[in-house]
Parts: structure tokens; C-alpha cells; sequence
């Protein structure tokens, strides 16, 4: 979702990194091989990324996603915006990134999460918060609350004609939560 979101604005280089290009199974079952290890990125880019969106991923604290965690940390402040969609927020969560800021994430695991990080604010009722202004960050409750705030987040740093032509190119219909986020 969000990589096609990006890709169609024609505002940005999308690229999937990871710690290696080797194959990766993200929640789901989706298989993804990354375009660029996190050392191609650092060549390619010579600082951080603008915008890192976070994805769910399984078994986040195991030894495969420390390199992820890691990078996170390196890249996660100063002008870099860290934007989770669905369950991204335990990545960040589990990174130290979000303690003490308010999130949101998909319904179903904030309870738990509350439990595993009780040092973040877990917000219900929102289908994304925007911290951008004060902490260059983005956390949304779901999958299509993603879609709503990469819209929103669009709008914000492009203009409302380059969230419209995302919107047509995706075939995606009019929503009220682009500009309300609440439930």
C-alpha cells in the first residue's frame, strides 16, 4: 500500500530496504525481496531518508530483526519522518523510538502491546495520529486508516492536487478520515 501510494505521487524514490536483499516473509505471508540493503541506501543516499515507513513484522524483537531495530535507531531522528501503518507501532515500540508519545495502532493489539510497552501512550478510537510537527512522526490504526493517512501525509507535504492524482491512479474512493482521523 504505502509503497504504491509514494511511487504514484511521482514525489519520491521508493525503494523496500531491509538488512540484506535477501528474501523476507512479512505478516501475512507477503514474500518481499528488498531493492537495496541498508548499506545501498547509505551509499545511494549519503544521510537519512526523508520518510521511513514501518510495516508490521513478525516476531519483532527476534535476533533476524535486531539489524532492523538498529537501523531504526540510526535513522529514527532529526528530520527523518517514521511512519507506521497497521502494526508497524510495535517495531517502533520495540526500537524505543515512541516512548512517551501517543500512537495508534491497529485495534486489535493494543491491548496487547499496552502490556509488552507500557512506557507509550497507546491511543483507541483514531485511525492516525500526526505528531509531524512535533516529533516527525506518524502512526496509524490499520491497514486502510494506512490509506487515509498516506493521503493526509501527502496532502501535507505535496498539496492536495498530488493526493488527488494518488487517489484516482489507485482507484481509491473518497474518504471523511483523510482530514478527521477520529472514529
Amino acid at each position: 500500500g504505502p509503497y504504491a501510494m509514494f511511487a504514484a505521487s511521482g514525489a519520491y524514490n521508493v525503494y523496500a530496504v531491509a538488512a540484506s536483499n535477501t528474501l523476507r516473509t512479512l505478516t501475512g505471508g507477503l514474500d518481499v525481496v528488498p531493492q537495496l540493503s541498508f548499506a545501498e541506501l547509505a551509499t545511494q543516499l549519503q544521510g537519512a531518508p526523508d520518510i521511513i515507513v514501518v510495516p508490521a513484522m513478525n516476531d519483532v524483537e527476534a535476533p533476524l530483526n535486531v539489524p532492523v531495530l538498529d537501523w531504526l535507531r540510526q535513522h529514527g531522528h532529526g528530520q527523518t519522518l517514521l511512519f507506521s501503518w497497521c502494526a508497524g507501532a510495535e517495531v517502533l515500540a520495540a526500537s524505543g523510538l515512541i516512548d512517551g508519545k501517543s500512537v495508534t495502532t491497529h485495534w486489535g493489539n493494543i491491548d496487547g502491546f499496552e502490556r509488552t510497552y507500557p512506557a507509550i501512550n497507546w491511543q483507541r478510537g483514531q485511525r492516525y495520529i500526526d505528531l509531524i510537527d512535533s516529533d516527525r512522526l506518524l502512526t496509524t490504526g490499520g491497514l486502510t486508516s494506512g490509506i487515509d493517512a498516506t493521503l493526509h501525509l501527502l496532502t501535507r507535504l505535496n498539496g492536495t492536487a498530488v493526493a488527488t492524482k494518488v487517489a484516482q491512479i489507485l482507484h481509491l474512493p473518497d474518504s471523511p478520515f483523510v482530514e478527521n482521523p477520529h472514529m
